[in-house]
C-alpha cells in the first residue's frame, strides 16, 4: 500500500534529540546512583574514570535476580519518561502522541487493535463496517506496548 508520510524537519529532530554529549540531569534515582546528579545525554559505553563490568557471566539464579531488580530502577519509570518525551515532542512539532489512542471507541462493541501502519487501514475498516454493516467498531492504536510486570 502506498501512504503519505510527513517526516519532521532535520533541524526539529536535532533540537528534540539534542547533542549526544550534552550534560543532562539524571531522570531516575537509579541513574543518579550510577552517574551522579548529571550525565551525558548518551552515556559513553566505556569510561576509564568510572569503570564498570558489562556482560558478566552469571548463573540462572543471579540472572533472574538481576532482571527482577531492574523493575523498580528501570521499568517502573518507562511510562512516565515516555509521556514526558511525547509531551516535549508535541511542544516542538505540534504532533501529539500517546502510548495508546482510540478511534471511534466511545460506543464500540468490537475493537481492532494494531500498531504502526495498519492503524490507518483499520480506521478505514471501522468506518466502513459502521456505515455499511451497522457494526460498532473502534480502533485501539498501541503506540507503545509495555507488558505489566509480573506479581512474583
Amino acid at each position: 500500500m502506498i501512504e503519505s508520510v510527513l517526516v519532521p524537519e532535520r533541524d526539529l529532530i536535532k533540537e528534540y534529540l539534542g547533542d549526544p554529549s550534552d550534560i543532562i540531569d539524571c531522570p531516575t534515582p537509579a541513574q543518579r546512583l550510577v552517574f551522579g546528579p548529571t550525565r551525558r545525554r548518551i552515556p559513553e559505553l566505556y569510561d576509564l574514570d568510572n569503570p564498570a563490568m558489562l556482560g558478566v557471566v552469571q548463573n540462572q539464579d543471579s540472572y533472574a535476580q538481576g532482571i527482577a531488580a531492574q523493575r523498580p530502577f528501570y521499568f517502573d519509570h518507562v511510562a512516565d519518561l515516555t509521556d514526558q518525551a511525547m509531551a516535549e515532542f508535541a511542544a516542538l512539532s505540534g504532533r501529539q502522541y500517546a502510548r495508546a489512542t482510540g478511534y471511534r471507541m466511545e460506543d464500540a462493541e468490537y475493537v481492532i487493535v494494531g500498531q504502526g501502519t495498519v492503524v490507518t487501514n483499520a480506521e478505514a475498516v471501522a468506518d466502513y463496517l459502521r456505515a455499511e454493516r451497522g457494526l460498532k467498531v473502534g480502533v485501539l492504536n498501541l503506540t507503545m506496548f509495555r507488558p505489566s510486570r509480573p506479581t512474583w
